[in-house]
C-alpha cells in the first residue's frame, strides 16, 4: 500500500492512535512508520544488494555513509577489488582493523599497491594495502551488503523504497509493519506490557519472513537432479 492508503488502515487497526487531532498525528505516524520500516529491514535482512565506489590513489580508509550511503550490514559476499591488470574482480579478505595491525604493525606505512584485505570499522572501510591508482566507472571497489528501508515522505511513496516504486517482494507484507506500529504506539502512550506482548509479535513475523525471503523453491528440481553438492563447472 501507499502511504496514503497504509495511514488510512492504520488509524482502522491502532485505535489508540485516535485521528490527526488525536495523541498521534498524521507526521508523527509517519515517523513511527519509517522507523519500523528500518526495524523490519534490520530483522529481516530484505534488501540485500551491492554498491560500488570509486577509489583514490593512496587513500586508506573512506567513509562508509559517503561511498555506501544505504549500508547495514555486511552480506557473507564481502567485498571484491576490479583488478584493471588482468580485467577481473578479485574478491578481497574480510578482516578486522585489529587483526590487520596486530599482523602488519607497519601496515600505515605500507607501499600502495592492489588491495588484498578489507575492513569495517564504525563509518569506515579501509583498504589493505591502499591502492594505488584512482579509480573510475565500473572499477574500483564492489561491496555487497544488506540496505537500510528508505523513509517514506509522501502519500503516493511505499514503504522500503521511500518512492513510487513497490518492491514486489515486500508487497504482501503491509501487516506485519501494522504489527511494528502497534508495538511502538502502545510503548508512547505508556502501556507497557500490551507493547511487549505486540513486539514479541512483531519480531516472531519478522523472523518467520527473514526464512521465508530466503526459499528459493526453484532450486528444490536441481537439487533433485543434482544433488545438494555443485563444483564451478555447473556455471559455466
Amino acid at each position: 500500500m501507499t502511504w496514503t492508503n497504509l495511514l488510512a488502515y492504520l488509524r482502522m487497526r491502532v485505535s489508540e492512535s485516535g485521528t490527526n487531532d488525536g495523541p498521534i498525528t498524521d507526521a508523527n505516524m509517519l515517523i513511527i512508520t519509517n522507523l519500523v520500516c528500518k526495524e523490519f529491514a534490520d530483522l529481516t535482512e530484505c534488501l540485500p544488494t551491492y554498491t560500488q565506489f570509486d577509489t583514490v590513489a593512496e587513500t586508506q580508509i573512506y567513509n562508509i555513509s559517503a561511498e555506501i550511503p544505504t549500508f547495514l550490514r555486511m552480506r557473507k559476499e564481502g567485498a571484491y577489488w576490479y583488478d584493471t591488470d588482468n580485467t577481473r574482480w578479485i574478491q578481497l579478505r574480510s578482516r578486522t582493523f585489529q587483526q590487520i595491525s596486530e599482523r602488519e604493525r607497519t601496515w600505515i606505512n605500507r607501499s600502495s599497491g592492489m588491495p588484498l584485505y578489507f575492513w569495517i570499522e564504525g563509518n569506515e572501510i579501509g583498504l589493505h594495502p591502499k591502492p594505488e591508482d584512482t579509480t573510475t566507472g565500473d572499477t574500483g571497489v564492489r561491496v555487497y551488503h544488506f540496505a537500510q528501508s528508505t523513509d517514506m515522505s509522501g502519500g503516493t511513496h511505499y514503504p522500503f523504497s521511500g518512492s513510487t516504486t513497490q518492491y514486489p517482494h515486500l508487497a504482501h507484507y503491509d501487516e506485519t509493519i501494522v504489527d511494528g506500529v502497534i508495538y511502538k504506539v502502545k510503548s508512547i502512550l505508556g502501556k507497557t506490557q500490551e507493547s511487549s506482548i505486540a513486539q514479541q509479535i512483531f519480531y516472531a513475523k519478522c523472523d518467520k519472513i527473514k526464512s521465508e525471503l530466503r526459499e528459493r523453491p526453484d532450486l528444490v528440481k536441481d537439487t533433485i537432479l543434482h544433488g545438494a553438492g555443485y563444483s564451478i563447472q555447473d556455471f559455466s
